[in-house]
């Protein structure tokens, strides 16, 4: 074997996988976004709740170059679905927990069980966790009020701090918002290489 070919396969073997793993409650715009990050439009009328859809594994390009992510799936929102979080949180996994900021006001429970689930699972796996406020362009408020009302909200969540996780205020369908979103990704995925 040549030794130009072991360094390629060296080079090979040490690329890490990455996972991307999008959470959260019901409506809160995961779909939509796993649609926009593959560069797809939603189809009309599919507005329903996601009960459980493979995502095949993708090419996620943007300004700052492009990664391959590994298959996924989009998991619906409710507290049932908080056992999955065992099969799809793994080593390297970048997960965007969304939370829409326009129901911050409300019952937060089933976000709490949620995050308390990732809390767990976090301490078992090199990942990165990011809260994504979807609705922002629907929020009655700015950027500070929204960021102090998830802290408020989340502040005793076992497992995680969230003071210190990052949060980045969205909207969905805004290609300016998933630009950011993309490159994000893009970043954090140098973390485990």
């Amino acid at each position: 074997m040549s030794a130009h070919f072991m360094h390629l396969c060296i080079l090979c073997a040490s690329k890490q996988d990455i996972n991307l793993v999008v959470l959260g409650a019901k409506y809160s715009g995961k779909t939509e976004l796993w649609f926009r990050l593959r560069d797809k439009k939603r189809p009309k009328g599919t507005t329903d709740n996601t009960a459980k859809e493979k995502i095949e594994s993708f090419t996620l390009k943007s300004k700052e170059g492009s990664i391959r992510l590994n298959a996924s799936i989009d998991i619906g929102g409710d507290n049932s679905w908080v056992r999955d979080y065992d099969n799809i949180i793994h080593n390297n996994s970048i997960i965007y927990y969304l939370l829409d900021v326009t129901q911050l006001n409300k019952d937060t429970s089933t976000q709490q069980a949620q995050l308390r689930k990732i809390g767990t699972l976090l301490k078992n796996y090199n990942c990165k966790l990011t809260l994504l406020g979807t609705f922002f362009d629907q929020y009655d408020g700015d950027e500070e009020k929204a960021r102090k009302e998830i802290k408020k909200n989340f502040k005793d969540i076992v497992g995680l701090s969230i003071h210190d996780l990052p949060i980045i205020l969205i909207n969905t369908t805004d290609g300016a918002c998933i630009d950011r979103i993309k490159s994000d990704i893009i970043q954090n995925s140098k973390l485990f290489n």
